[in-house]
């Protein structure tokens, strides 16, 4: 585990010594504002068999107010489902899902080489999601909710490709600590009757990987 870390700081050291003896050209025009778009999230919205969008990634689309190497970010996400499961007119199941997520922070750039940038930073992170069940038949209604809200830190390493000077595609991988509370209610009427409360609280750590491309667009 020591080799293990000691290779990781010194590759990392490695990098960022390149990145400041090679410098990139400094004459273009600077653009302040840069805005992204998840590709992949948007793929998945409409293509068909796919997984939904995770609302965990606030990255659906963002923007970042840029000042030399430092930028300021802010990502919006969020994922709606609906499914209605009807058998007959008095038997089957409903089921929705709504999630959103937001994230603000800040992140730093590093020149790599000619069109490549990496970048590492950190994101303050909120989120909620609430989920609804409904199964019924002519003897009974059970019904059952969870609503889930976060809040959390989320440090982050990401690397960018420049197709110009306004176009880049981007990646990066974050690690996301968060307090997570679930309130939990399950309830049954007319036979039986019951009704059910659970709050939980937690301290959860996810690490995402690098698995969504976004296209970034500098204004």
């Amino acid at each position: 585990m020591k080799k293990i870390s000691l290779s990781f700081i010194v590759c990392m050291m490695s990098v960022y010594t390149f990145a400041q003896t090679v410098q990139p050209d400094t004459t273009k025009k600077e653009f302040r504002n840069m805005i992204a778009i998840s590709a992949t999230s948007l793929l998945r919205q409409f293509l068909p068999g796919t997984a939904p969008v995770s609302s965990s990634s606030s990255n659906l689309i963002s923007y970042r107010r840029v000042f030399k190497s430092n930028a300021l970010r802010i990502g919006l996400g969020g994922n709606v489902v609906n499914d209605d499961q009807s058998l007959t007119d008095s038997t089957g199941a409903t089921h929705g899902n709504y999630s959103a997520g937001i994230r603000v922070g800040y992140e730093h750039y590093c020149y790599l080489a000619k069109k490549w940038m990496w970048y590492f930073g950190a994101d303050l992170t909120a989120g909620y999601s609430a989920n609804n069940t409904t199964n019924y038949n002519p003897l009974a209604t059970y019904k059952s909710s969870q609503n889930t809200s976060s809040y959390g830190l989320s440090p982050l390493l990401g690397i960018t490709f420049n197709i110009n000077p306004r176009l880049s595609i981007a990646t990066e991988a974050s690690l996301n600590v968060a307090y997570v509370q679930i309130k939990a209610k399950e309830s049954s009427a007319p036979n039986p009757v019951y009704e059910r409360h659970t709050t939980t609280n937690r301290i959860v750590a996810q690490f995402s990987e690098p698995e969504f491309i976004s296209i970034r667009l500098k204004l």
